[in-house]
């Protein structure tokens, strides 16, 4: 039995209690998982909340001890393309350091220091989570599972050892309209719709986008009508 848990977004508290909730025991930095079961958590583990580092050390410590299994969210993600230099654009990163995405990121920042040591190994950490699993009877993805889409990027995700992301899948999926990005921000993002010039929403922390997330896996949600 899988008990599935997403967005913790750094909310250590929270999850602790529902870990307690479920029947799961402290365990070193982590938790035990109670008889026949595993926690999976669905990523967005960081950014927001006051409890960044306890949360990546309670879920990296039930991932090391086969307690759980874990896929990297957009936030994740995000995190890695902050942290990681464009190679083809030296001295720039291949998610843009504006003011924008780092206020998007800065709970997560200031844990960590950015650019320090314990900065890079969790972005290291991060690299090596899956963005998508077939347990058999059930599939997680952050986002939108699509078949073709998850075939698409396990193509190209890993290196040669499969132990954490390749150079080329990360400098191919910042390409912008690429059939790479696409993909990818399907599978962690879900459905983005591109708005009007000079159109946005602002979400709930202040920040404006310039597209807009669709969720289709709504129950009942069936077509989407354009009006001018």
């Amino acid at each position: 039995m899988y008990d599935v848990i997403g967005d913790i977004h750094g909310q250590a508290e929270k999850l602790e209690g529902l870990l307690g909730h479920l029947g799961y025991e402290s365990k070193g930095f982590g938790y035990r998982a109670p008889y026949g079961r595993k926690a999976v958590f669905l990523g967005d583990l960081i950014d927001r909340g006051p409890g960044q580092l306890r949360v990546l050390d309670i879920v990296r410590a039930m991932v090391d001890s086969g307690d759980a299994l874990c896929i990297a969210g957009n936030h994740e993600f995000n995190a890695v393309g902050f942290g990681t230099e464009d190679r083809r654009n030296p001295g720039h990163y291949l998610r843009p350091r504006t003011d924008k995405n780092r206020k998007q990121h800065s709970a997560f920042l200031a844990a960590v220091t950015e650019d320090s040591v314990q900065h890079k190994e969790w972005v290291k950490w991060f690299k090596t989570l899956p963005i998508a699993l077939d347990l058999g009877g059930i599939r997680v993805v952050h986002a939108d599972w699509d078949s073709a889409n998850v075939q698409a990027l396990e193509s190209v995700l890993w290196n040669a050892d499969r132990s954490a992301w390749s150079d080329d899948f990360l400098a191919d999926t910042y390409i912008k309209d690429s059939e790479l990005e696409r993909v990818r921000k399907m599978l962690t993002c879900g459905l983005e719709l591109k708005l009007s010039d000079g159109q946005y929403v602002e979400d709930k922390e202040g920040i404006r986008h310039d597209d807009l997330r669709i969720a289709r896996w709504r129950y009942g949600a069936k077509r989407l009508e354009s009006q001018v």
